[in-house]
């Protein structure tokens, strides 16, 4: 019977948890657009001001991380100023819906500079968002390949990508690559236990939960999934305390939050 009634807690509090207003993540998405607007009309040392706002506030939020290093390239002449407005220009389509005419901007500019490679990264998520996965990893696996900048923005949406296929040994490779490189980030610890889960290894996903815990305390989704784990093990009291502290922290910007981190 404990079990019985678990379940139907476990179901309640989903429910409850899916339908709570989700609010829009606010100061990041904000620095963002407006560095994002700065970089489209040329004025490169302003975006990487407001690029680098969000930066001191996340270090692996990818659509500043990945615009700042495109302004960085520019002013650093790495890469001509016009193909740095032309990428922005195709992630402004791309931010707006436009996603074909995006595609052809990054198309224009792979081809005029086939070997600026953070472009493939850009493209790649078009591809993706346009749910063409397997040209988004192709373009994903040439940043991985030549190393590029973004390798660590690669490896994470090509996970993501992956684990979405059911290619769930890819994306866990993946992930770990990207915790190599950021170990004290909970997003993406909290990524790989998603997919252990989804595998069944409950043992290695409560691990990585609580490795998120441990850097972000007030996570409340990652007690939830932990409570599942520990229910899936047996292991009833360790769930209903994780369901505990899920209720005391629970967020409503968590969904809105990791949904931009796979924007552009």
């Amino acid at each position: 019977m404990r079990g019985i009634r678990l379940i139907s807690v476990i179901s309640l509090l989903v429910v409850s948890f899916l339908t709570v207003c989700v609010c829009f993540a606010d100061t990041k998405q904000n620095y963002y657009y407006k560095g994002l607007e700065f970089a489209v009309a040329g004025e490169f040392e302003k975006a990487k001001k407001e690029f680098e706002k969000i930066l001191r506030i996340d270090v692996f939020y990818t659509p500043a991380h990945s615009s700042w290093q495109v302004v960085v390239d520019a002013l650093d002449a790495r890469v001509a100023k016009t193909t740095a407005l032309n990428i922005f220009k195709g992630i402004d389509y791309a931010n707006s819906d436009l996603l074909e005419r995006a595609v052809n901007e990054f198309n224009m500019i792979i081809e005029q500079n086939p070997y600026y490679v953070n472009t493939y990264f850009f493209r790649g998520s078009v591809y993706y968002k346009k749910g063409l996965y397997q040209e988004a990893i192709s373009d994903y696996t040439k940043v991985v390949d030549k190393g590029g900048a973004l390798i660590s923005d690669a490896y994470y949406n090509r996970g993501s990508i992956h684990s979405i296929m059911g290619d769930s040994d890819e994306a866990i490779s993946d992930y770990s690559k990207v915790i190599e490189r950021y170990p004290k980030h909970p997003d993406i610890y909290y990524s790989r236990g998603v997919t252990y889960a989804s595998i069944e290894k409950y043992e290695l996903a409560i691990a990585d939960y609580d490795k998120v815990i441990e850097l972000d305390t007030k996570n409340s989704r990652v007690y939830l999934d932990k409570a599942a784990a520990a229910f899936k093990l047996g292991r009833f009291i360790d769930a209903i305390k994780a369901f505990k502290i899920f209720l005391k922290y629970k967020s409503n910007d968590f969904f809105e939050d990791m949904k931009s981190r796979m924007a552009l």
